[in-house]
């Protein structure tokens, strides 16, 4: 686990990497929504009304996403500092440096839709029990940001988009998809529907290997993981699954999730075998649950949750085979 005093300035690295990712998310949830706001009376459609922008230019179709990205992240943010305050009174401590990361990461793994005060109650839920019952930053089990999605997503299911590419690929198979015109590159490129920071699979990709230049990420975790998820999704194809291996990093959360919340310090496993196994087992359960049930896409969020909660036996199990390695090398040598 790491110090919580000193990772402040890495943790904000993290909410500069998934800016690229925050940016097309907001950029696809306003064009879809552009799409269709005709038939939905609301303030946004007035207010673009309004405005005399274009429907169809991408600026117009940024700022129609960042409508709802916005008013979700100062909700986030005020919620997870509140709480912040409060524990760090209890505590007598000083606010804890993870604040911003978690509400942020938050708000990219939820919805454009997303009501408010459903924000509001899923970043309450992450920051209290994901987080600060176990004191804090560098001392909790998994993420707290996928902790609170995934409160959201089983207390308030219908606020999970009712299509993504995923379960038209499911229901109907990659080669109609493609044929029905969507591909995976437009898919890999930025096109995924779903969450907010969720929809290019390249934006987590150049977020990632950022993460990786400046030493704020594991590249063990990071190779692990993407070597689990492509093999375990080759196996899968071969065994008559629903689509080609590299199709599964570009739908869903799997690219943000591997991004971004697999390689949280905090939840990292000590030894280096350890984070590449860790990586691996994220990977792997991905494609697994998918396959298993389908009508579950976002199946990467339960994937990094259970990966970490097998962590301390990860590093028991590697650093126990080190030890035996050590011992046996030393007997030789005498």
């Amino acid at each position: 686990m790491c110090n919580s005093r000193g990772t402040g300035p890495l943790l904000r690295l993290f909410v500069l990497a998934s800016l690229p990712a925050a940016l097309v998310g907001a950029w696809n949830a306003g064009r879809d929504w552009l799409a269709v706001s005709s038939d939905v009376a609301d303030w946004r459609q007035q207010l673009f009304a309004i405005s005399g922008l274009p429907a169809s230019s991408t600026v117009t179709e940024l700022l129609a996403g960042l409508s709802f990205l916005v008013p979700l992240l100062l909700v986030a943010i005020a919620v997870s500092a509140a709480w912040e305050f409060v524990f760090a009174s209890l505590r007598r401590r000083s606010i804890d440096p993870g604040w911003l990361m978690s509400s942020w990461l938050f708000v990219l793994l939820l919805p454009p839709q997303t009501p408010l005060t459903l924000a509001a109650i899923g970043m309450s839920f992450g920051a209290v029990i994901g987080k600060h019952v176990f004191g804090g930053t560098g001392r909790y089990i998994t993420s707290p940001t996928a902790v609170g999605a995934l409160f959201l997503h089983f207390a308030y299911p219908a606020i999970a988009p009712a299509a993504t590419s995923w379960s038209l690929i499911a229901e109907q198979g990659a080669t109609q998809t493609v044929a029905d015109g969507v591909t995976w590159l437009t898919l890999f490129a930025g096109r995924e529907t779903g969450m907010l920071g969720t929809a290019s699979a390249l934006a987590c990709m150049l977020g990632a290997l950022w993460l990786l230049l400046t030493g704020a990420a594991s590249a063990r975790t990071l190779a692990g993981g993407l070597v689990g998820l492509l093999f375990a999704g080759w196996i899968a194809f071969q065994c008559g699954g629903n689509l080609p291996a590299h199709w599964q990093f570009a739908l869903g959360n799997a690219a943000f999730c591997w991004a971004f919340i697999l390689t949280d310090p905090t939840t990292l496993p000590l030894t280096r075998s350890g984070r590449w196994l860790h990586g691996f087992a994220f990977g792997s359960l991905i494609v697994l649950m998918r396959e298993a049930d389908p009508a579950r896409p976002e199946s990467a969020l339960f994937a990094v949750v259970l990966a970490a909660l097998f962590v301390p036996l990860i590093d028991y199990v590697t650093a126990l085979a080190a030890r035996r390695k050590y011992a046996n090398a030393l007997e030789l040598a005498q």
